[in-house]
This record gives C-alpha cells, sequence and structure tokens, in this order.
C-alpha cells in the first residue's frame, strides 16, 4: 500500500528513460529559504511545485479566526503545493521552512509541458494525485477526533533528527511557542504536554533541546 512517503520526486520519476528524466530537471531551478521563512502563502496563486532538496519544511492551514495548525512536516524528496500548482487554483495551505532549506521549483507550465511530453511522467503525477487525495480522505475524520496531545506527539517525531552520536533523535531549535502554534496550543499546555510526555519516559527535555529517549516506540504511538 502507498503511503505519504510515496508522494515524492523519485516516484514522479519512476520508470523514465535517462533522457526523459534530463529533459524534466533540465526544467527546474533552485531556491534558497532561509529557517523559519515562507515558502508560499495560503490564498495565493499557485504557479509551481517543490521539491524539498535539504532541510524541512511545513505544510499549515489558518483558519479565518486566526488560528494556525500543522498538517503536515516534510523533508527530502517530498513534493510541495502539487494539486494546486497543478490544477493553477489559489493555494490551501501555506508552506515555511523549519530550518534553512533548499527547493527545487517546477514552474506549472513546464509541468504541464512535459506531461504532454513523456506519458510515463503524467501517468506517475496522476497517480501521486491521486494518493494525495485518498490519503486526505483517510485521514480527515481520524484528525478531526485526533486529541491536540496526540498532535504534538506526531509532530515532535516530525521534527526529531539524527543526534550527533547517530545513536538517538533531538528536536533542536523549536521553541514551545512554536510547538504551540503547530498544533493549535498554548504555551503553558504544551509546556505541561511535554512534562507529562517526560513523567512517561517518551522524552528528556534540555535547554533549546528535546531528546526523544525512543523514537520507535513514539512512531508507534503517535504515528501509526
Amino acid at each position: 500500500m502507498e503511503t505519504s512517503a510515496d508522494i515524492n520526486w523519485s516516484s514522479a520519476l519512476r520508470g523514465l528513460s535517462e533522457s526523459e528524466i534530463r529533459r524534466i530537471e533540465g526544467c527546474l531551478t533552485r531556491r534558497e529559504v532561509a529557517a523559519r521563512s515562507p515558502i508560499f502563502h495560503q490564498g495565493e496563486s499557485a504557479d509551481a511545485l517543490y521539491i524539498v532538496q535539504a532541510g524541512r519544511v511545513r505544510l499549515i492551514r489558518r483558519t479565518e479566526g486566526g488560528e494556525e495548525f500543522t498538517t503536515g512536516i516534510w523533508s527530502e524528496g517530498y513534493l510541495i503545493g502539487l494539486i494546486s500548482a497543478f490544477l493553477g487554483e489559489k493555494r490551501f495551505l501555506a508552506a515555511e521552512t523549519v530550518e534553512s532549506a533548499t527547493l527545487r521549483v517546477f514552474q506549472r507550465s513546464a509541468l504541464h509541458g512535459c506531461m504532454e511530453a513523456i506519458p510515463r511522467f503524467a501517468l506517475n503525477i496522476a497517480n501521486l494525485l491521486a494518493l494525495l487525495a485518498s490519503e486526505s480522505i483517510q485521514r480527515a475524520a481520524p484528525l478531526a477526533l485526533e486529541s491536540v496531545g496526540a498532535k504534538l506527539g506526531r509532530v515532535l517525531v516530525k521534527l526529531a533528527v539524527p543526534d550527533d552520536s547517530g545513536r538517538g533523535h533531538v528536536v533542536r531549535g523549536i521553541t514551545q511557542d512554536e510547538l504551540g502554534s503547530m498544533v493549535g496550543a498554548s504555551r503553558p499546555w504544551v509546556n505541561r504536554a511535554l512534562a507529562a510526555f517526560e513523567k512517561r519516559g517518551l522524552i528528556q527535555r534540555h535547554k533549546q533541546l528535546i531528546s526523544i529517549l525512543d523514537i520507535a516506540a513514539c512512531r508507534r504511538l503517535w504515528m501509526d
């Protein structure tokens, strides 16, 4: 079964010849974005999709009341803004970097041109669009019922990176205010939730750092 992990650039290029890949890659440009900076805003016209080459990007939904919810945090290879770019519609999510990131930009006109010229590429893009739609339907009900605590746990797992030893995982440089904005909670609530996670032996808090003590267990708890 395909999952959100399959919504990546390698899936878009699956089954293509080297010459076809070179033609497509030749349409891409490079963009460097500083940490905690917008890539695109919710409601703006979509003229390109983005491929994360390095760093992490979070997708955000903002309500009319000003609340902000993180719908996902993605890293190398993930395609950002595919649906709105394909349709040429306004962005229904915003995207911003978690840390400094390198992106590859695929303009909508070039995307359509490559799809018209390379049938297998068009089929791959259609499959990714269907996968995004299917995932959205499957996740809608569970996410609506999901507790804020579970959302916070899921965000921590998404933000975790290998530590300097390579044996553990940590969340670096993210404030409690920022965690709160990612899950729609206040800073005091986040502080209490992190304390509860620590008491359960899931994390350990340090200054500017959260250690994930058992990343596999946390993934089973919050991601499955």
